[in-house]
């Protein structure tokens, strides 16, 4: 093991919290996976129990992974999850309603759209501000983790950019959070992918502003040459093809 010690990555996937100890020269020292339920209760919607799924499941994996490792200190930590997600959060964090996912028809926007569908999050935030009003925040899964870990709830660049319009690559949009019943206050801060965000409560490990799950997995399989194809098959099957220009095709994410 590299006497640099270890970094942790934890993913928020749909049936589980996976985490994964790495140390410096890549090899994965100690695995954890916290499973949770998918709830649907009617055939259109999909959701997480958010503070099971996100807030437990998070601190549950990382204790787990530190009970498993010989003693190497941890330097960093980061959380990556599927999107869109969203919640209502209290002063404290603590999810107020069910965690909302990709998919569900509180989300849905009408045309042909890839799934998630461009304004999906916006719809989950309609949605949500309607029946919790005056929350203290409405929080994708990421933040929620990030604030169990923290104290201080951070989203990273790419998530955020999968909110539009809500979030206009540059930061919240109080027209359209305000149209949807939100203030840009109840929003997560966002930060660039890689930022150090804060101290890992009760550790000395900085916590890594992850990214969105597919991103982190092409990263981990080195798709990054033109015509490398990634195929993830969890929950949602993806095929993620790497090309040298953007390119618009109808009902795909590019």
């Amino acid at each position: 093991m590299s006497r640099n010690g270890v970094t942790i990555g934890i993913d928020i996937g749909t049936t589980a919290v996976k985490a994964v100890a790495a140390d410096a020269d890549g090899r994965v020292t100690a695995r954890a996976r916290i499973p949770h339920q998918v709830r649907v209760p009617t055939p259109d919607r999909l959701e997480h129990d958010a503070e099971e799924a996100w807030r437990r499941g998070t601190l549950a994996a990382l204790d787990r992974l530190h009970r498993l490792l010989p003693g190497p200190q941890v330097r960093a930590v980061a959380v990556s999850a599927m999107v869109p997600s969203l919640t209502a959060v209290d002063s404290a964090g603590r999810p107020l309603a069910p965690g909302l996912l990709y998919g569900d028809e509180r989300g849905r926007v009408a045309g042909d759209q890839p799934v998630p569908a461009l304004g999906e999050a916006a719809e989950f935030l309609r949605w949500m501000a309607a029946e919790v009003p005056g929350a203290a925040g409405y929080w994708p899964a990421p933040a929620v983790a990030n604030h169990a870990l923290t104290g201080d709830a951070v989203l990273d660049f790419a998530t955020a950019a999968t909110s539009f319009p809500l979030f206009d690559g540059t930061g919240w949009d109080p027209a359209a959070c305000a149209e949807r019943g939100a203030a840009v206050t109840q929003m997560p801060q966002v930060q660039t992918i890689g930022a150090a965000a804060g101290q890992v409560r009760g550790t000395g490990a900085v916590l890594g502003v992850g990214a969105v799950d597919a991103l982190c997995e092409q990263m981990v399989s080195g798709a990054d040459r033109d015509g490398d194809a990634l195929v993830m098959c969890g929950t949602t099957l993806i095929v993620w093809v790497t090309v040298p220009e953007a390119r618009h095709v109808p009902g795909l994410w590019t």
